[in-house]
């Protein structure tokens, strides 16, 4: 009776965590989604070569709308961002050139710029990207996450939606479920490729 309790408890340990982890992947892609589909990033969201005057005056709305959907799932999300060209990457507190975005202000380790600037090549459902550090080299300090891509036509021209997952609170999730300090974990994408898994499964 003991064996079979203690179980159940995984059981229900392991469920609590899948199904928590499932809600945060599933509102990162809906949220990704509604943002690119939202009014206002269809009305103004343009290529840089592409703005009329009255779109540039209009670009703090798009800053707005990103801060807005970031607001319900902040709990979970490093950051979230999107991008239309090479020139401007908006985010949910402000507009920053797309170099010293990606050299300086959110360097991802393992995904450098011309990475970023390929994904404008071509359209792509939601994806998950393989776990890396980012890098604030001003404040030299560095971050672990889990980027989860969206790149879809927007006025004829593709756009891409980057939502970055925390993985400390994955991590986080996964520990607070946990009935024994020493459960080890690994998650796995739909396509079982491993996304996450504890340090001592390396």
């Amino acid at each position: 009776l003991i064996k079979k309790d203690a179980s159940e408890k995984l059981t229900d340990n392991l469920r609590a965590s899948s199904k928590t982890i499932d809600i945060y992947l599933s509102m990162a892609q809906s949220t990704n989604n509604s943002l690119l589909l939202s009014e206002t990033i269809q009305q103004y969201l343009r290529p840089d070569s592409l703005l009329t005057d009255e779109e540039k005056i209009k670009m703090p709305s798009i800053v707005r709308s990103i801060a807005g959907n970031r607001n319900p799932i902040s709990h979970f999300v490093d950051n979230m961002f999107i991008f239309v060209d090479d020139k401007r990457v908006y985010l949910s507190d402000g507009i920053v050139n797309f170099d010293i975005f990606f050299d300086k202000f959110y360097k991802f380790d393992k995904y450098n710029k011309d990475f970023w600037r390929q994904r404008l090549n071509e359209s792509s459902l939601f994806e998950l990207l393989k776990p890396t550090k980012v890098v604030n080299a001003d404040m030299n300090s560095y971050r672990e996450v889990i980027p989860s891509i969206t790149t879809q036509y927007l006025n004829g021209h593709l756009a891409t939606m980057v939502t970055t997952i925390s993985i400390p609170t994955i991590v986080d999730t996964l520990q607070n479920n946990s009935i024994y300090s020493d459960t080890q974990y690994i998650v796995l994408d739909k396509n079982n490729q491993i996304i996450l898994q504890s340090s001592g499964l390396d």
